[in-house]
């Protein structure tokens, strides 16, 4: 078995040609045909032909009969069809023949759609102006998978800045290439853009997974005796279920994440998160620049090293202790107020 990833544009229908009977002269057979191809090794050559086609026709009747006619003139010389990739039809049989290729029509083959290029310009410079290139929410620095996940976005976007460009400068030399494509069939220029292509993409996906898979390996349920961490029933309340969890991170080492519910149909909870690093003001920054992460409307110092945040009805839902390495964030649905004296004789 053999994973192939196919990343040509129309007017490279000879280069996707020439690596299928490069394959083909090693025994691969073409399981399907796409971005991502399975090829199943065999023990005797296959050869490949790439034709360009676009349906034709005034209805949809004449434009399948039309179709029916250009794949039977490969079919009836026993090469079977493996499907397409954009209009580039891919055919491949047990013996090496020769096709008679159709007049090539510029404007059907390689014409390029302005208005796709420059929206996906224009989405990716809206991501970047809404979410900022650097996290602005806590919850992407607890793991490093996380913090990773959050660059994805932008990763997705380089690999498709750089394929939408190459294709755009490509259309604009086109006038150039046509006549070079048909005359010769060296495409080394052409190769190096596309592996850079496959290298970008294989790149991201290997970060993608891994992110995902830190992000799931440094997240830890624990006991609330390994760690102990000011709870509900620490300010006379009762009734709930609990979540704690232990996190691991290069920005902040460790951190514990206890969330408790009173009442789940009144979405009544208390979340306490603990985070021991050395970059504590950057952690109330981020807090106070973003107080909605911790539902409040605003955070204010209430001392020398604690913060207050309110939502409504000058209510505390948000309490902030700073230490000299250690940040604790109590946030809750409920007025602290009455319970500031206790938090405080907890963690003296």
């Amino acid at each position: 078995m053999k994973i192939k990833l196919f990343f040509y544009h129309n007017y490279q229908y000879k280069l996707l040609e020439e690596e299928l009977n490069q394959l083909g002269a090693q025994g691969y057979k073409l399981k399907n045909i796409g971005r991502i191809c399975f090829f199943q090794k065999t023990n005797k050559p296959l050869y490949y032909t790439v034709q360009l086609y676009k349906k034709e026709g005034r209805n949809r009747v004449e434009k399948y009969y039309n179709t029916e006619l250009f794949l039977n003139k490969f079919l009836e010389k026993d090469f079977s069809y493996k499907g397409r990739i954009d209009l580039m039809h891919v055919f491949m049989g047990d013996e090496n023949k020769t096709f008679q290729e159709s007049p090539i029509d510029m404007n059907n083959y390689f014409g390029f759609k302005y208005s796709v290029f420059a929206a996906f310009f224009i989405m990716g410079f809206a991501l970047l102006l809404s979410s900022g290139f650097v996290p602005t929410y806590i919850s992407s620095y607890l793991t490093n998978g996380s913090l990773l996940l959050h660059f994805i976005p932008y990763f997705i976007f380089l690999f498709f800045g750089y394929y939408f460009s190459v294709v755009y400068i490509n259309h604009k030399l086109l006038n150039k290439k046509i006549d070079k494509l048909k005359e010769e069939n060296k495409y080394k220029k052409e190769k190096k853009l596309y592996k850079i292509h496959n290298i970008i993409f294989i790149v991201i996906t290997v970060i993608t997974l891994f992110s995902i898979f830190d992000d799931s390996l440094q997240r830890k349920t624990i006991d609330i005796k390994e760690h102990p961490i000011i709870t509900l029933k620490d300010i006379g309340m009762s009734n709930y279920t609990t979540e704690y969890s232990q996190t691991h991170s290069l920005l902040i080492p460790t951190s514990y994440q206890l969330k408790q519910e009173i009442n789940k149909e009144k979405y009544t909870f208390l979340q306490v998160s603990e985070y021991q690093t050395s970059h504590t003001q950057m952690i109330i920054d981020k807090i106070m620049n973003n107080p909605e992460q911790v539902i409040a409307k605003k955070i204010e110092k209430y001392n020398e090293n604690r913060y207050i945040g309110t939502f409504e009805d000058n209510k505390i839902t948000t309490y902030i202790i700073k230490e000299k390495d250690q940040v604790i964030v109590i946030t809750t649905t409920i007025d602290l107020r009455p319970y500031l004296d206790q938090i405080e004789e907890f963690y003296k």
